[in-house]
């Protein structure tokens, strides 16, 4: 027994550790002879176990394959090992691929710099006289590299809106960029208007698109039904900035929980599903009052009552958490006070 809680101790203390490796790479072409005009794009997420899941895009040569991943990542060695599962899309001469890859951080960047091979016996009768192995050299995108990326394109729908959310923030870790080419990327190559739970960098929020379509009679009626609710205060927080970053999801079994968050009297996002997979909401505190409400109503009771779901928010460069019980008579919600 004590064998199995160490073993468990140490995989969890290697895994939390490692460099999180979750996201999109595209490819560096650093040499084009070699690489035969090879190009592509690759999501992958990584469970605390080291097993990795996730889609690639590639092109050669004109043609083109989707597929999605499955792999391993050690944390110690760094290497990570992928293989090409499920076809969704190809073109006729195209197939799998396995990636043999290792991690390595050069002037501040992230690097995969490998091997690929390529699978399916019919495209190794073809490759008679030329490389099946060729090396390969992955790095999280910049915003250029995004802007006309047709593999994230291609794998987007595949993705949920907190995984585009992910990608979105590392650019903001990463790069350097004005207001206002932040705004043109987001409306343009990473988001459409109809997935927007909230922008970071406009000021449009998930009620001002839902009001567009056939859910604003539901959402009327939904805001109206909560004059009957009771309200009961989280927490309280004097701040001095008024953006606050909120993330919800599920703090145990996904068992069909959505929610709905209001800030003050407006509506930010309705009908969240709390899932395993974070939904993050920018908000930006409105400048006409000092004191703020953020308050998240249950819009059901899923499988198991009551409501629960777990919510990360930073305020002023400071982490909480908090475990949210709601129900179809009671909300909860947060104070904020700006200094």
């Amino acid at each position: 027994m004590m064998y199995r809680i160490i073993l468990i101790l140490f995989c969890f203390f290697s895994l939390s550790n490692a460099q999180d490796i979750s996201g999109l790479w595209v490819t560096q072409k650093l040499d084009e002879e070699n690489l035969h005009s090879y190009n592509a794009t690759i999501y992958i997420r990584i469970d605390d176990s080291g097993k990795v899941s996730g889609y690639v895009y590639d092109e050669e040569d004109g043609g083109w394959c989707y597929h999605t991943l499955e792999g391993r990542y050690n944390p110690k060695s760094k290497l990570l090992r992928l293989n090409t599962t499920d076809l969704i899309e190809k073109t006729e001469d195209h197939e799998g691929t396995r990636f043999t890859l290792n991690y390595k951080i050069e002037d501040g960047r992230d690097y995969f710099i490998g091997k690929l091979k390529l699978k399916g016996f019919r495209l190794l009768l073809k490759a008679v006289g030329v490389k099946v192995s060729q090396d390969i050299v992955l790095q999280r995108p910049s915003i250029d590299d995004l802007k006309s990326n047709k593999g994230y394109i291609k794998m987007r729908p595949k993705l949920t809106l907190a995984e585009r959310n992910s990608i979105w923030r590392n650019f903001i870790k990463n790069e350097n960029f004005s207001t206002v080419e932040a705004d043109s990327i987001v409306r343009n190559s990473i988001y459409s208007q109809s997935e927007i739970t909230k922008n970071p960098m406009t000021k449009e929020s998930a009620a001002d698109v839902f009001a567009t379509n056939d859910k604003k009679e539901e959402i009327e009626a939904f805001t109206k039904s909560m004059a009957d609710r009771k309200n009961e205060l989280i927490n309280s927080h004097n701040l001095t900035s008024r953006k606050i970053t909120i993330e919800v999801l599920d703090n145990n079994r996904e068992d069909g929980d959505r929610i709905t968050i209001y800030v003050n009297d407006k509506l930010i996002a309705y009908n969240l599903e709390v899932t395993k997979s974070p939904k993050i909401i920018e908000v930006i505190l409105p400048e006409d009052k000092n004191t703020h409400k953020v308050v998240f109503v249950a819009n059901n009771m899923g499988e198991v009552p009551p409501n629960t779901a777990k919510i990360r928010y930073t305020v002023d460069g400071v982490f909480y958490e908090e475990i949210l019980f709601t129900n179809l008579g009671l909300n909860k919600y947060l104070q904020f006070i700006i200094n």
